[in-house]
């Protein structure tokens, strides 16, 4: 997509995009009688050995919420880490990114023992082919949309930023410091030399059991429903260009089909 990898990447430290840009904006969009979203009350961002975690609580939350004790991950340099997928914003050039997304879903307990044959993916579009408007209609293009808008390389002279932005303050220092223990011949942050601690490397995730513990459809459905979550929906949710053979290999391995 045509923008900067490191505007990209800031997305990633930024929490208070979710309530104004995915909940209120989008809603909006969508219907301009929609209610916003619960505001953020409380941040905070910590540096990590693989990168950068925020915490967030709103107002239908509290510091019980994983959202709190765990946090979300900016994987350092370029990638976003929630545990159920992936993103890594791969630099093609100074103007240009390509953005790769890797996600899990967990089969039913009813689909068990599962084997994929294949990995199914695509190419997603940037942009309607019909009115070339750049499409919001899913998440993660809301974000494309958010990148691609600040312009190619954003111009960061006229940056305004607030106390909510201290994730990004906090990557923008780490790459400064990455630079120079390059320059000085040392490791920057995030690099693995040790062979045998490369082969498994725990991160936090939020939800971690909804990953790893066998449940049925329902029994899956009801706890994302707890937490506010859209699950084992019969297309893809983050974004738009779901190729009908993909939703379909999809259907059948979770049992929607």
């Amino acid at each position: 997509m045509p923008c900067n990898w490191l505007q990209c990447q800031e997305n990633s430290c930024d929490p208070v995009h979710f309530e104004w840009m995915h909940r209120n904006w989008a809603g909006r969009l969508r219907d301009e009688t929609a209610p916003y979203g619960p505001t953020h009350l409380k941040l905070s961002f910590e540096e990590h050995e693989f990168g950068h975690i925020y915490r967030r609580i709103r107002e239908d939350t509290d510091e019980r919420s994983d959202h709190w004790t765990i946090g979300s991950m900016a994987l350092f340099p370029n990638a976003f880490f929630l545990g159920d997928h992936i993103e890594w914003r791969v630099p093609v050039d100074e103007e240009n990114t390509f953005s790769i997304t890797w996600s899990y879903a967990r089969v039913p307990k009813e689909r068990e023992p599962f084997v994929q044959e294949t990995i199914p993916y695509w190419q997603g579009p940037l942009r309607d082919p019909n009115t070339g408007r750049l499409i919001t209609s899913h998440v993660m293009n809301q974000d494309f949309a958010a990148w691609v808008g600040q312009g190619r390389i954003a111009d960061r002279t006229q940056e305004h930023l607030g106390r909510s932005d201290d994730g990004i303050r906090l990557m923008r220092r780490a790459f400064r410091k990455a630079l120079q223990a390059i320059a000085d011949g040392e490791d920057p942050m995030g690099l693995i030399r040790d062979p045998a601690r490369n082969r498994c490397v725990r991160l936090p995730i939020k939800h971690r059991e909804q990953f790893i513990r066998s449940q049925t459809l329902d029994e899956m459905r009801r706890a994302h429903a707890a937490l506010g979550y859209r699950s084992h929906s019969p297309e893809y949710l983050f974004q738009a260009g779901m190729p009908e053979d993909v939703k379909r290999a999809y259907q059948e391995a979770i049992g929607i089909a």
